[in-house]
């Protein structure tokens, strides 16, 4: 089960969607047919809410474009969210990668996909060498800023954040013990996803 779909474990979502909007932070990067972009603008759709997708590649912008019009937002995603003016029922956070130091391949693979993506990572001056605690630190700050727009009962979800013997790794090692701290409660970890609700 990808992360994004995660949203299926919850029983009962249409009051939630409906308290508001669905935001992703990191837009489709290779499949269309695939991608949690996709998956969420037919929820979007199903449900009647709105959905945006941000990202900093101006490459993925453009493959989110391509599928959601003017609801793909080019930028950082803790600086573009803060200009979405509805609550967030569901905040996806899947951004600015993590590389798994325990397999050589995971790096070339990145090193592969940030050449083609136009390399917003040194556009933003961001050392590849260091992305791993540079991404904890962002998703750490999407949420801080998002926590405030979730709806009442809003839910957060992350994706590449596997669960450890002492916590959690990858992208949201540092927020989601921040969000649990703030009253969040992990509902489903599954694979390397975690997903919280208010």
């Amino acid at each position: 089960m990808a992360s994004h779909t995660l949203i299926e474990k919850i029983k009962n979502i249409n009051p939630i969607l409906k308290e508001g909007c669905i935001v992703e932070i990191g837009s489709v990067r290779e499949s269309i047919v695939d991608s949690s972009t996709k998956y969420f603008n037919d929820i979007s759709k199903e449900y009647g809410v709105n959905f945006y997708s941000i990202d900093f590649s101006e490459y993925c912008y453009g493959l989110a474009k391509s599928l959601i019009g003017d609801k793909a937002i080019f930028g950082k995603g803790e600086e573009q969210i803060k200009n979405i003016k509805e609550p967030i029922s569901v905040l996806y956070l899947d951004n600015f990668d993590v590389i798994n130091e325990n397999n050589p391949m995971h790096e070339s693979s990145l090193r592969a996909r940030i050449k083609k993506f136009g390399n917003a990572y040194e556009k933003n001056n961001v050392d590849i060498e260091t992305t791993n605690i540079l991404s904890q630190q962002t998703h750490l700050t999407q949420s801080q800023i998002s926590l405030p727009k979730l709806s009442k009962n809003g839910i957060v979800i992350f994706d590449d954040t596997p669960q450890l013997d002492d916590g959690f790794g990858g992208k949201g090692a540092l927020a989601v013990p921040w969000l649990v701290s703030r009253g969040l409660k992990i509902l489903h970890t599954q694979g390397s996803g975690v997903l919280l609700s208010k």
